[in-house]
């Protein structure tokens, strides 16, 4: 005798409403946060990333606690939560993940590797044309990735950390409008040193 195949009811489809707000509220209760963070599009919670490259703003596994913890006391819809992620990923892949022992030893960091960050800063492109972005852009990239790390120091979570990974003063771009001559004057040697090895 043959056994009867059991029915299996459909799954019921959830309901996803269309409207604008509804839409945003509906999302963010379905998609974890620190997945894939920073590629989100801010008005409409739209995931406009590369799925098949990702950016690594966690090659070193300090950074990546830090950024985490972090994450967790902002607003994903605020731009300054991806511009700081932003930060951390050319920090982490430009910078950190050069230095000997790719930055991974938050004890053995020194002030040479917040230059090596500078100078990463320093370099950063527009993704839709290529042109180096702008000087206030590129300084408060440079401004935010230091902020995450007084925020790691102020919750004890970079303990090892010497105090010569800090900001300094001579740790600024000059104007835009300032001469070739001058600029390379107030730059350090080996943030120019790290410019020109990205230069194409």
């Amino acid at each position: 005798m043959t056994s009867p195949v059991p029915i299996i009811a459909d799954p019921v489809s959830p309901v996803v409403p269309l409207d604008l707000v509804s839409w945003t509220g509906w999302l963010q209760e379905q998609v974890d946060p620190l997945w894939r963070p920073g590629e989100w599009a801010q008005e409409a919670w739209f995931f406009d990333g590369d799925l098949d490259h990702p950016p690594h703003a966690g090659r070193q596994p300090w950074l990546r606690e830090v950024l985490k913890t972090w994450a967790e006391t902002v607003s994903m819809k605020n731009d300054k939560f991806k511009r700081t992620f932003n930060a951390c990923v050319v920090a982490s892949d430009d910078a950190l993940h050069t230095r000997p022992g790719g930055g991974k030893d938050v004890t053995r960091l020194r002030f040479a590797d917040v230059q090596d960050v500078f100078g990463a800063m320093s370099c950063i492109r527009r993704s839709d044309n290529g042109e180096l972005a702008r000087h206030k852009w590129r300084m408060h990239s440079f401004c935010v990735f230091l902020d995450l790390i007084y925020f790691g120091r102020k919750t004890d979570m970079l303990d090892g950390l010497p105090g010569s990974f800090n900001r300094d003063k001579t740790l600024v771009l000059p104007p835009e409008e300032t001469i070739e001559g001058a600029a390379g004057k107030a730059v350090p040697e080996s943030v120019i040193d790290h410019m020109d090895a990205h230069l194409p």
